[in-house]
């Protein structure tokens, strides 16, 4: 299930009912017969010893070159590469590569103050949605050519 606005998505849960990277992954393949192990580990350039151990969640989660190659092999969603990205990222102490932004110093900023605030006041789940919300709206309108606002 997500919440969809405009293009955009919010993944509200794992649909593969994985609670972890190598779960994931696993339910993934299965769900595809063209691969087994062996084939996604040729395909990533790792043994299958290694492979396996990913899937088993005694290995580290894939590198995001990895994980963009998997992506294209079972030609994942949005979603599904957001949740790939995110249950890699889970007790991990590395930033999602599609967040890394977040390290950067004026790149970064507000989204670390908005971040921070929230926290702070203990943000609900229904305050993040009407943010995300805005956040949609505008650009909707960026696209569609301006503010509705505009008088021209």
């Amino acid at each position: 299930m997500a919440i969809y606005w405009g293009d955009s998505f919010m993944p509200e849960k794992n649909e593969t009912n994985a609670e972890t990277f190598g779960a994931f992954i696993r339910n993934i393949r299965k769900k595809d017969e063209r691969f087994r192990q062996k084939d996604v580990a040729d395909k990533l350039g790792m043994s299958l010893s290694y492979y396996s151990a990913i899937e088993n969640d005694d290995r580290r989660p894939l590198n995001e070159e990895e994980m963009e190659i998997f992506a294209k092999l079972f030609y994942l969603t949005k979603e599904e590469k957001a949740i790939m990205y995110n249950l890699a990222n889970i007790g991990t102490n590395i930033t999602a590569s599609d967040l890394e932004y977040l390290r950067d110093e004026k790149k970064g900023k507000w989204a670390r103050i908005a971040l921070r605030k929230a926290n702070r006041v203990n943000a609900s789940e229904n305050m993040w949605r009407q943010f995300i919300w805005d956040l949609e709206k505008q650009e909707n309108q960026d696209t569609q050519g301006g503010d509705e606002n505009d008088t021209d």
